[in-house]
């Protein structure tokens, strides 16, 4: 039994990401920005400029002017997905073939916990699990760039720039402790909204030793209130963020497999 009588239960759920996926990639067409007047001017008799003061907004523009005008647009991400939901599950005492001599099924999930993703089907070496930089130091960011060039990220919308906190609380990983505040780190949002408490942190961990040999794991704490949402009206246990392939020429979405930890 793990030290402090905590008992962890560790599943791989190799479900691709078309199965799972709560928002699905949706191609950029052109959308209807919103226009914002600033002003207009036309030359004048002699030179003077002229002002159009009929001009009402979008929509009514007189030949002969030119206006400076604002446009917004809020633009769907196709380089990035998320997942939301609930995490449930049992503590159990089973075999090396997994036949279960007992188990304990009112486990709700509501204790605490972790859900990961990674887009390497192979096995995570969690005896190795770090912070991108816990071999080496904090500015170490090339595990980011390799994944940016992996998925044909834009600087706007990278993994370091996603990923741009280091405000997180302690974490526990099977027996690795990773202490509070060392992990390149992100929050999704509460009811449409940024916000700055630990609901729904997710960070950037990393199973190697060097730079070539490990593989990103994208970590996001377990809400245990279930009082919580990025929308208003209604709540989840996770939620988190993950980059998807942003070429143009990319053969289909990225699989991503899942692991989850839940802690009694």
């Amino acid at each position: 039994m793990p030290k402090k009588l905590k008992e962890k239960v560790l599943a791989l759920i190799v479900l691709v990401v078309y199965l799972v996926i709560i928002f699905s990639m949706v191609k950029a067409d052109p959308i209807p920005p919103t226009v914002t007047y600033v002003s207009n001017e036309t030359m004048g008799a002699a030179g003077a400029i002229g002002y159009n003061v009929s001009f009402t907004g979008n929509g009514s523009h007189a030949g002969g002017y030119i206006f400076t005008v604002s446009i917004y647009a809020k633009v769907q991400n196709k380089r990035w997905k998320a997942f939301v939901g609930n995490a449930t599950g049992k503590l159990t005492l089973d075999d090396g073939d997994g036949y279960t001599i007992f188990d304990w099924d009112q486990f709700s999930g509501t204790v605490g916990g972790e859900v990961y993703a990674t887009r390497w089907p192979s096995a995570v070496s969690w005896a190795n699990i770090n912070c991108t930089w816990g071999y080496n130091n904090i500015s170490n960011k090339s595990f980011f760039a390799g994944e940016n060039t992996a998925l044909s990220l834009t600087a706007a919308d990278s993994v370091n720039r996603t990923f741009n906190d280091t405000q997180h609380p302690q974490v526990t990983i099977g027996d690795i402790i990773i202490p509070a505040d060392e992990c390149f780190s992100t929050r999704t949002y509460i009811n449409d909204s940024r916000h700055t408490n630990n609901i729904f942190t997710e960070l950037v961990l990393y199973d190697g030793t060097t730079d070539v040999d490990g593989r990103i794991i994208y970590a996001t704490i377990i809400d245990t209130s279930d009082s919580y949402a990025y929308r208003n009206d209604t709540n989840y246990d996770f939620q988190m963020i993950v980059p998807e392939n942003g070429s143009s020429s990319a053969p289909g979405v990225t699989p991503y497999y899942f692991y989850v930890e839940l802690e009694e």
